[in-house]
């Protein structure tokens, strides 16, 4: 990052206290000055807390109210059980330092063992802070995690959406048989190296939004393919236009309808 914007951080720490130059609640804080209004969180990305003082910090100055922002947030795999998921929400509602979410999704059609709090805070796929024993699976329904997410989101208006992320048509199917509350929202991995056309046009047929996430392809495949970034092709699509290989990714991924995280 420029060192303009580190100074910055230097001088907001100064004024309220905050840790302002922590460089996850800096990147927040420039986004949203930048114009950025969807801000995609989630419990285990860690950063909850950094980013909710971003946002404050945003709304602080008056660069934006609350109601421009649209803030998500995602249910972990190790608390799909209704009590766990509700105490997740809690305590995620109160790092962000919010009053209510724009938008819930279940990250996962996966429901890994509960794992206390206490115990480890952030647990991703393991049991133990050495990531050395994976999580055992655990026989939650994925309607038991929705129910949880409508009955909290009830209380007090904290949700104003629901959706799902990396679910298949058939499951999105299935938890629309019995929601209470439609879903609203995909949330999937999109890009020129994983298209998922007939998931895109199932969810867009069923009045459901769809945003792409490692819209320049995914980490993963790296290691067996060229990066979209240096892709020939992109490349020379990205000079005839005059646009950067990023710009171009990201106009491939917003036609037809289908918005970036």
């Amino acid at each position: 990052m420029p060192r303009s914007v580190l100074k910055q951080a230097s001088i907001l720490q100064d004024r309220d206290g905050y840790d302002y130059a922590n460089p996850r609640v800096n990147i927040v804080y420039n986004a949203i000055k930048a114009g950025y209004r969807y801000i995609d969180g989630a419990w285990d990305y860690k950063n909850s807390k950094e980013a909710g003082l971003g946002v404050k910090q945003a709304i602080k100055e008056g660069i934006v109210k609350r109601e421009d922002l649209f803030i998500c947030t995602k249910l972990w795999n190790n608390y799909h059980k209704y009590k766990h998921a509700c105490e997740m929400l809690d305590l995620e509602l109160e790092a962000w330092g919010l009053e209510y979410f724009d938008l819930v999704l279940i990250h996962f059609p996966i429901a890994l063992e509960f794992i206390p709090f206490a115990e480890l805070r952030y647990p991703t796929f393991w049991r133990d802070r050495d990531q050395k024993i994976l999580a055992h699976g655990d026989k939650v329904p994925t309607s038991e995690a929705w129910k949880a997410l409508e009955d909290w989101g009830d209380d007090g208006n904290k949700i104003r959406n629901l959706g799902l992320s990396n679910f298949s048509a058939q499951l999105i199917y299935d938890v629309n048989s019995y929601a209470k509350t439609p879903v609203s929202v995909l949330q999937i991995e999109h890009h020129p190296y994983l298209t998922q056309p007939e998931l895109v046009k199932m969810a867009q047929e069923n009045n459901i939004a769809v945003i792409a996430y490692s819209s320049f392809g995914g980490q993963s495949h790296g290691v067996i393919v060229k990066p979209l970034l240096e892709h020939p092709d992109i490349v020379t699509i990205a000079k005839a236009h005059g646009k950067t290989p990023a710009q171009v990714l990201l106009r491939w991924v917003h036609y037809p309808y289908v918005f970036s995280s």
